[in-house]
């Protein structure tokens, strides 16, 4: 494997608060996308998306090369599970699924020759898009747009928005249950898998076996669209966030862009040629 560009940059001007991670080793390659905390507890001062970031980055080291993706996910969930015992959280966090630390991840393993993602990360692959999208994600940002409109047309403007988001107070109590469908096993519509130190079901772990790719492209879902070229990528989110700096209609996702932030979110971005 050979990597051809990397970018990391957060939303925040302040990079230690980035809450992305870029993995590469002679086996894995992996985008690591932690979780906007919903709640306000922190771990040695840390949001929970950032040392969910950290421990995955952390235990993919440790997966070994021959692995399959159902191994590798166990390993990853064995450290975090284990790094919450240490700290004597394991019951607790159980219990309490809005304070887990929480990641999505997409992997490419070299020995597989495999995507492996667990959450929303995307990839392109030899020009052949890949995603990994929550159908719950779909509903809370739809009904974000919907009440933002209705700011709009009560006479707030999106200046004013993009400064005080009130769309993101407005599905706030909605973003606390939705780790009630994290990694659950019985089927609902709105489950989804992710890394926080509990088992993921076998049916939220997406394989995508790729034994013929030449060029794979792995980014976080803070590019809106992805193309082969770090630059090119970077100009259509440019493009997006002067269209749509609330991030509401042709690119709706849950918070906005100003001009005190880099961009609407973490972005992470990585070419291989296989």
């Amino acid at each position: 494997m050979q990597v051809v560009e990397e970018f990391l940059e957060g939303r925040n001007k302040d990079q230690s608060l980035c809450e992305d991670g870029i993995f590469v080793s002679n086996d894995f390659i992996a985008i690591i996308d932690g979780a906007t905390a919903k709640s306000k507890v922190q771990y040695g001062g840390k949001s929970s998306g950032r040392v969910a970031m950290e421990k995955v980055k952390a235990a993919i080291g440790t997966i070994p090369a021959n692995a399959t993706a159902y191994e590798a996910v166990e390993v990853v969930t064995k450290y975090i599970a284990d790094w919450y015992k240490s700290i004597r959280k394991y019951e607790h966090l159980k219990a309490n699924s809005v304070e887990r630390p929480t990641a999505s991840t997409i992997i490419y393993s070299k020995n597989k020759k495999e995507l492996w993602c667990v959450g929303d990360c995307h990839a392109l692959v030899d020009n052949e898009y890949i995603n990994n999208d929550k159908l719950i994600d779909k509903v809370m940002m739809e009904a974000r747009s919907l009440y933002l409109q209705t700011e709009i047309l009560k006479g707030k403007t999106v200046e004013e928005l993009c400064e005080k988001d009130t769309g993101w107070d407005f599905i706030f109590p909605l973003l606390e249950r939705q780790g009630m469908f994290q990694n659950r096993e019985e089927y609902t519509e709105f489950n989804y898998g992710v890394f926080d130190g509990f088992s993921v079901p076998k049916s939220l772990i997406r394989v995508v076996k790729i034994p013929n790719a030449k060029f794979v492209v792995m980014a976080s879902d803070g590019y809106p669209k992805l193309y082969n070229i770090l630059e090119e990528a970077e100009k259509h989110l440019k493009k997006v966030l002067k269209e749509d700096p609330l991030c509401f209609t042709s690119n709706k996702s849950f918070k906005p862009y100003n001009s005190s932030f880099n961009s609407f979110d973490d972005r992470s971005f990585i070419s291989i040629k296989v």
